[in-house]
């Protein structure tokens, strides 16, 4: 295990300054390490995804992954393992229901005595093979290994943020497509049809307007510049409108 106080010099690899989210991000990169280390049928997915594997620039701070079966010792094979790495860890929460499996860790953080939350989420599913790939995370931590991960490609990840945007006012979700849609994630709007019941641009465009709003409240978790409301939303619609 690194000290706060040294992740500092690594974490600007990933942009970062703060030494909170270098210290959670960091340890999220333990997460994944141990995850994809024991099992092999995870499916990396979400905002944290996006900024680990596809050169995201909003900090996320909650895990996301898909997989169709829990293993029973999940819980305690990570809480073991990350004490043999020196963590201090308990098990905040841990709850399980017929589609989703939610563990909330507890991380002593040595240099201030308090406490970080280490969220983990997985959604019970299995997902086509056409919409996965595996890609290599190169932690910029020097203790972690690369881990090789199985996870959702640019543009089923795109699909699942036109359902968020649709579904939640987060202003990160928007972000979130905007990025990917930059990064090249395309998708046609019969898919986004098969995909979601009742969708039109229109209302789409709708959703996007009510997170004007909460937007500026983004900029504490972003690594670079965040662009305006109005940029975001202009391109978004451009690409739709050229995709319908």
């Amino acid at each position: 295990m690194l000290l706060p106080e040294e992740l500092k010099r690594y974490g600007f690899q990933r942009k970062l300054k703060l030494i909170e989210q270098i210290w959670l991000d960091y340890l999220q990169d333990h997460l994944l390490a141990l995850l994809y280390r024991n099992y092999h049928n995870f499916l990396f997915r979400g905002g944290t995804c996006i900024w680990k594997v596809y050169d995201g620039e909003r900090f996320s701070e909650d895990l996301d992954l898909a997989r169709e079966d829990i293993p029973s010792d999940l819980a305690e094979y990570l809480l073991e393992e990350l004490e043999l790495f020196g963590f201090s860890v308990v098990v905040d929460k841990e709850r399980e229901t017929s589609s989703m499996y939610h563990l909330r860790l507890g991380v002593n953080r040595p240099d201030t005595d308090s406490t970080t939350p280490l969220s983990l989420e997985i959604l019970k599913d299995s997902v086509s093979e056409e919409k996965i790939t595996r890609r290599e995370i190169h932690s910029p931590y020097p203790d972690l290994p690369k881990i090789d991960v199985k996870t959702l490609t640019q543009d089923a990840i795109l699909l699942e943020k036109i359902s968020a945007v649709c579904d939640r006012n987060r202003p990160r979700d928007m972000h979130d497509i905007y990025r990917l849609l930059k990064n090249g994630a395309s998708v046609k709007l019969e898919e986004v049809k098969r995909h979601r019941k009742n969708f039109t641009v229109e209302k789409f465009e709708e959703s996007l307007d009510r997170k004007k709003g909460e937007w500026k409240g983004l900029k504490a978790l972003m690594v670079g510049k965040l662009p305006e409301f109005k940029e975001e939303k202009q391109y978004i619609m451009q690409k739709f409108n050229k995709n319908q």
